[in-house]
C-alpha cells in the first residue's frame, strides 16, 4: 500500500494561487473565461470571400442541428447554442473534463450588406457551413 493517499484536492491551498495566475494568463492570451474561471466555448470559424460572397464555416463538433440556432442579418451572423453533456453510465464517475458545455454564441459583422433571403446553411461532420450572397457583388 501506498503511503500517499490518492486525492484530487491534495493541493486545495493553492486553488487562490492558480486562480491568480489563471487569470493573469487569460488576461494576457484575451481568453474569456466564466465566474468559475473555465474557458468559454468560442466555435472557431474560417471566413473567405468571393466577389458574390462569403463562406463561413464553423467547427461545432458534437452537436445537431437542432442544437444550433442561426440568425442572419444585413450583415451580421449569429450563431449559437449549447452544448450539453452527456450523461455518464451509473458505474462512471467524471474525474477530470477539458471539454467546453454550456451556451454559447459567436457574433460575426460583415463589411458589406447581404441578400438575407439568399443564404444556404449545411452542417456536417461538426462544420456548420453558410454561403451569404453580397447585396452589391463587384
Amino acid at each position: 500500500m501506498s503511503p500517499y493517499k490518492y486525492n484530487w484536492d491534495n493541493f486545495s491551498n493553492s486553488r487562490k494561487y492558480r486562480k491568480e495566475i489563471n487569470n493573469y494568463l487569460n488576461h494576457l492570451l484575451d481568453i474569456e473565461t466564466d465566474s468559475n474561471n473555465r474557458a468559454i466555448y468560442i466555435p472557431d470559424i474560417e471566413i473567405k470571400e468571393t466577389k458574390e460572397a462569403f463562406c463561413l464555416k464553423f467547427e461545432i463538433p458534437g452537436m445537431t442541428k437542432r442544437q444550433i440556432d442561426l440568425e442572419i442579418t444585413s450583415n451580421v451572423v449569429t450563431v449559437r447554442g449549447e452544448r450539453i453533456p452527456r450523461k455518464d453510465a451509473e458505474d462512471e464517475k467524471l474525474v477530470f473534463s477539458s471539454f467546453h458545455y454550456g451556451k454559447w454564441q459567436r457574433i460575426i459583422f460583415l463589411p458589406v450588406p447581404i441578400t438575407v433571403h439568399g443564404a444556404i446553411a449545411e452542417y456536417a461532420d461538426g462544420i456548420l457551413k453558410i454561403v451569404l450572397y453580397k447585396l452589391y457583388s463587384k
